[in-house]
Order: structure tokens, then sequence, then C-alpha cells
């Protein structure tokens, strides 16, 4: 690439970045305003956060940072007005909405224009804000050589006594997480391997390392001369299951597997690897699933309740609630015509539908109609009759809507992103302008 090739992409890659930070500034300010007003809790839609995965198209993850920005939009005037100019970066935005209190604004605004992602986490993360002022209270130093300087300011035994406010360490704009319940998430990545992340408090996260780190000799005591923290936690789980005496109760955590002519894959997941796939066949016991004409056997009317068999078919096929945007990947299911009124226990007549919107639709915020065995047959109907599907909803404003503010007036950028400075932080140098209040004599 020739010099002349190079400083033009360059400078297309700034404008479009530009460009890109003023539509996700938009973006966010049509979403604060959507939080003023509710306009984004329509039928089914179970959060804010659900209503842009449905509307907009945005991973669950994207949307959270969507609507936290949204948040916080009209405490940082200064921080969103260089995120409207293209500036500032949805990612380094959401850094700052995260750590920063509303009352170093400004400040924040001026140094965030020029610090990366990570650069900005660190600094605001690590930084001790003082609280804001309150009416008639002066805010005090919070460095801690200022203290006892005085004697005013030492007690009778010469310690320093000086007064000085909680400080504002990031995590505390949000909540104490110190002490916050233990949580756990599963996942799958793009190729299928499966993905564990847990956070507790530190006494919960000891123990649990502890039972790890005993799993992990156990498996060396036996003869495993490598093994690993994965090992062990693989380890814990057989036990678990291993200790499981009733029949029925360990039928319903076991694993299934899915076989056909080109491979396997678990209920709802990715298909395997061809490797794993043929050892399972060798090690596993097989339950077939007969098919007619294409179509799994199912139990018509012979009962309600859904066999296990025909749950796991349902649940494969489904892979998550069939709501429109929904996210959660456990559901019920749910038969299109009830039982009662003849409905049969088929896969043709049995959808998934996570509890929130099972118990949505029995209140009759919704319908449901089709044929749940097409990937598109489903058709789901508001309580007024309005269509609810995947992306925007398309109509003509009778009133003129008003806006959070006039961000999402601003033309688009003229001027190109500028980005980080590049230079190496120093957080000894890192400091932010607090608005102080004097005291009241």
């Amino acid at each position: 690439m020739n010099t002349a090739t190079q400083v033009d992409a360059e400078q297309e890659l700034a404008s479009l970045c530009g460009l890109l930070n003023a539509s996700y500034a938009r973006l966010v300010a049509i979403v604060a305003a959507a939080l003023a007003d509710e306009s984004w809790a329509i039928a089914g839609v179970r959060s804010p956060e659900h209503w842009l995965t449905m509307r907009v198209g945005l991973s669950p993850f994207r949307a959270r940072q969507v609507v936290a920005v949204a948040r916080r939009r009209g405490e940082l005037p200064s921080v969103m007005n260089e995120f409207a100019d293209g500036q500032l970066s949805l990612d380094q935005v959401m850094v700052v909405a995260r750590y920063a209190p509303a009352h170093v604004d400004a400040s924040v605004a001026e140094f965030a224009v020029h610090a990366s992602v990570p650069q900005l986490r660190r600094a605001l993360s690590k930084y001790s804000f003082d609280p804001p002022a309150e009416s008639g209270h002066e805010q005090r130093s919070t460095v801690a050589a200022e203290a006892g300087n005085s004697a005013d300011d030492k007690d009778e035994a010469g310690h320093a006594t000086v007064d000085n406010p909680p400080t504002w360490n990031g995590y505390a704009l949000l909540e104490d997480r110190s002490s916050a319940p233990a949580e756990l998430s599963m996942s799958y990545d793009e190729g299928g391997r499966f993905i564990l992340r847990f956070s507790a408090p530190a006494d919960l996260g000891a123990l649990v390392e502890s039972a790890l780190k005993e799993a992990k000799d156990a498996l060396f005591g036996a003869g495993r001369p490598t093994v690993n923290m994965g090992d062990a936690m693989v380890e814990i789980a057989g036990r678990s299951l291993g200790a499981v005496t009733s029949i029925n109760r360990r039928d319903a955590y076991r694993t299934y597997v899915h076989l056909d002519t080109e491979g396997a894959w678990l209920t709802g997941k990715p298909r395997l690897p061809r490797q794993i796939a043929e050892k399972l066949a060798c090690d596993g016991i097989l339950q077939p699933v007969w098919h007619t004409q294409g179509a799994p056997v199912n139990v018509g009317r012979a009962q309600r309740i859904v066999p296990s068999r025909t749950r796991r078919l349902v649940e494969d096929r489904d892979r998550g609630c069939r709501f429109p945007g929904c996210t959660s990947t456990r559901v019920e299911c749910h038969h299109l015509i009830p039982w009662a009124d003849a409905g049969p226990t088929n896969t043709s007549n049995l959808a998934g539908l996570c509890p929130f919107h099972h118990d949505a639709h029995h209140n009759g915020d919704f319908t449901i109609s089709g044929n749940p065995d097409n990937p598109d047959g489903l058709t789901f109907t508001s309580r007024g009759g309005f269509p609810i599907r995947p992306g925007p909803t398309f109509t003509t404003p009778t009133v003129t809507r008003p806006t959070a503010s006039t961000a999402t007036d601003r033309p688009p950028p003229t001027t190109t992103y500028r980005g980080p400075s590049g230079d190496k932080l120093s957080l000894r140098w890192v400091t932010f302008d607090e608005p102080r209040e004097p005291a009241l004599v």
C-alpha cells in the first residue's frame, strides 16, 4: 500500500467513525426519550433492552450498553455533547457512564476525548472522586497528606481528625459489588465451545476454590498426571450427578445428544466436532425417535402432559423463547390450541415460551397463531390487534413528539473523529476538576 492510499484510508476511517459515533449518540437520545415516556413498554416487551434487541437488531450486550448510557444522559451533558459531535465512541461513553459522578462531567469529558477505552477504565475506576457538595457544606480534600496539617485538626493524642467525606470509587456509582450475591452465567461461543463465568463474594469464592483444588488433587491421586482446574470442574459436576439416586430425577438432568447422518449436537446448541460425536455414539445409550413423512411421531390427544422426548425436540427446534427478540433460553412448552379445546400434544401445536411470555400470553397480552414447526411460522399479535415482529415499525405520526434534547436534531458531524492521543497514561498526573462550594460562616 503506498502512502497516498494509506492516508486516504485513514481519512475515510476517521470520517466514518465520527458519523458512527454521532449515530450512536442519536440512538442514545431516542432511548432516553423512550425511557422518559415509557414508549418502549409495548405488549410482551419485558425491558428496554429487549425492545432494542427486537427493534434495532442489537445484541443483548450492546443493548444493555445503550440503555445504561441513556439512563445517565441527562447527568453528563459535556460528555454527551462530545458524543454527539462524533468525538467519543459508545464504548468510551460507556466507561464514563459507569464510573464518573455527574459533578465532574466537564473535566472527565475533556480527558475522555484523548484517552482510549483501556486508559479511561484504568483512570476512572481507580480515581477517588469527592462526593457532590451538599448545600451549606464544604467539600474537603480527600488527599490523605492534607490531614493533620494544623493543631486544630488533631486530638489530644496528636492524631489527625480531619473529617474527610467518603469518596466515590467508581463501582459505588452503581452498587457495592463486594457483598452482592453469587452469580453464574453460561454460554456457547461461535465455535460451540462452552463458557462459564462465576462471580461471588470473597468468602464464597474461597469455598469454590478449595473444592476445585480438592477435585484436582483427587484426579491427580487417581493416576492422571496432567490435570487442570477445568478437569476439576468436570469432576465436581460428575460427582453431583452421580449422587442422584432418583431415576426420574437422574433422567431429567441427563445430557442428551441429537444424532443424524451429518453429525451430532446437544439440545439447542451448535453441532459438535466429529471426534466428540463419534465418542458419544460409541459410549452413550441410544434412544431412537421415529419419523413419519419427515416429522417426529407425536402423541396427539393421547396425553396432555408433554412427553420428555417431545419436549426435548421442541427445545432443540426452538432454541429459546419464540417471542420476537426474547433472548431467554429457559422455556416451557405451550399448546397453541389448548388441550382442553382438542389441541394435540404434537410439535406442530407446541411452542417454546419463557415463563414471562408464557404468563403474558395467558394473561391476554398477545395471541399466537401459526405452525411452530416452521422457522417463521408463528404470528404474534398484541391485545389491540397490532402485529408484534422484529425490526422497526413504520407509522405516520399525527402528533410531533418532543425529543429528550436537541441532540437528536444535530446534523451529521462535519469534523472527523480525532480519537485517543496514543500517549502513555500515567495515573499520577490524572486529576479531575471537582467543583467545590464555600463553607457557611
